[in-house]
């Protein structure tokens, strides 16, 4: 099922039609496949660091989503909750609650705060909330309840940051010609970031514990210094993130994206425009051939006399 809205979106997407400023930037250039190869690769290599500043955002915010997403129940049950069906769905809910607005206030305050800044917003939020929980361990075990809220708060300001500005930077600032390539590389490397953070975090969190799995012991502690352990990891790759964001990535857009777009547009004509602008030409016109041909008006009476 997860296909079917896929497949829908290439088949409405490849009988759309291209606009102007495509055809005229991309589609219409009559040159080779081995050209216009060169060409992306000339203009990947051109814009080469802010395709850094994308691709290894987006990789560090893989990391940490998809790494806290897939054992969020086993940090929930080291602190102390419940660990029943009902209890994790509530937990789960929670969390997910408090994500969701991160998204709504990115999309209200995207182009007021701007996208380099929110991402930076995000990245210095998560930053102090897992320090917060690393060296706060044991007082949160106490406060089950408040460290659910704290822990909610990291996906919070994952949406209210580079979950939302990942997505959308790649999209301005490259030009036409390769804004699809870098937004694919830069996808590509947050996936990859993904799959390391699924994979690594679960073991770092369990690898205090006999044979590498918490769940056959009933001792808390090996797993607490695992998760511990995760809280530092993820606090230390949003300082990263923060720093990687604020040194390589760019947000102003493109200039294709407020020029080239708006070159073939045609503005539409307002009444009597159109003759009077043939009214100045044809003005312009004959004073110019009076000039080439040094003809003036004759004389007049008046202008004898003043001769005379």
């Amino acid at each position: 099922m997860g296909a079917v809205p896929m497949i829908l979106a290439v088949y409405f997407r490849w009988t759309a039609e291209e606009t102007e400023a495509y055809k005229h930037q991309v589609k219409e250039k009559k040159a080779s496949n081995l050209d216009r190869a060169r060409n992306i690769a000339r203009h990947v290599w051109a814009n080469r660091v802010k395709l850094a500043g994308t691709a290894g955002s987006w990789f560090i915010l893989d990391v940490l989503f998809y790494g806290n997403s897939l054992f969020s129940a086993d940090v929930t049950r080291a602190m102390g909750t419940e660990n029943n069906l009902e209890a994790k769905t509530v937990q789960n809910l929670c969390i997910q609650l408090m994500a969701m607005p991160g998204y709504i206030l990115a999309v209200i305050f995207l182009d007021r705060i701007g996208r380099k800044r929110l991402q930076l917003i995000g990245f210095a939020g998560e930053a102090i909330i897992f320090c917060l929980m690393a060296v706060l361990f044991r007082q949160f075990q106490g406060l089950p309840a408040l460290f659910v809220f704290m822990y909610a708060l990291t996906f919070f300001f994952d949406d209210f940051g580079a979950n939302t500005t990942t997505f959308v930077i790649p999209a301005e600032i490259f030009p036409t010609d390769v804004r699809s390539t870098c937004h694919g590389i830069s996808a590509a490397f947050g996936k990859a970031g993904a799959a390391i953070g699924a994979s690594v975090f679960l073991k770092v969190a369990n690898m205090f514990c006999p044979g590498g799995n918490c769940r056959n012991t009933t001792d808390p502690g090996p797993q607490e210094k695992g998760i511990r352990v995760v809280f530092i990891a993820c606090a230390v790759l949003s300082v990263i993130g923060f720093l990687w964001t604020w040194a390589l990535v760019q947000d102003k857009p493109h200039a294709s994206l407020e020029e080239v777009e708006n070159i073939y547009s045609v503005e539409e004509e307002v009444e009597g425009e159109v003759e009077a602008l043939e009214l100045v030409v044809k003005k312009g016109s004959s004073h110019a051939a009076e000039e080439a041909t040094g003809l003036t008006a004759p004389p007049t009476v008046e202008d004898e006399a003043k001769v005379r």
